[in-house]
């Protein structure tokens, strides 16, 4: 699992304590590497002066994030739930310094 995905779910685990009546949806975007590769100068454009690998990942992240097009889970959806605590049990210094 890459480790934007991680944070992405240790972050949605902090939210849902933040606001436990609330329901959250969390959408996995999935990117192909060749969509990437094709999409890389269109997105280096749009970030524009902005050129740091830092920059890069955030632009892209958002440029592909807009079309909310992936997998949703529902906040209490299984398998949702199994990646967050497997993530939880297999980072716990990362998740206790957020605690």
């Amino acid at each position: 699992m890459a480790s934007d995905r991680i944070t992405s779910l240790i972050g949605l685990s902090e939210l849902r304590k933040l606001a436990p009546g609330r329901k959250f949806r969390y959408i996995a975007i999935d990117v192909p590497s060749s969509a990437l590769a094709s999409r890389r100068p269109l997105i280096e454009k749009l970030i524009y002066p902005q050129a740091t690998v830092m920059d890069l990942s955030i632009g892209t992240a958002l440029f592909f994030g807009v079309e909310a097009s992936g997998k949703t889970f529902s906040t209490f959806d299984a398998a949702l739930e199994g990646s967050l605590s497997a993530i939880l049990e297999e980072f716990p210094k990362i998740y206790s310094d957020f605690s």
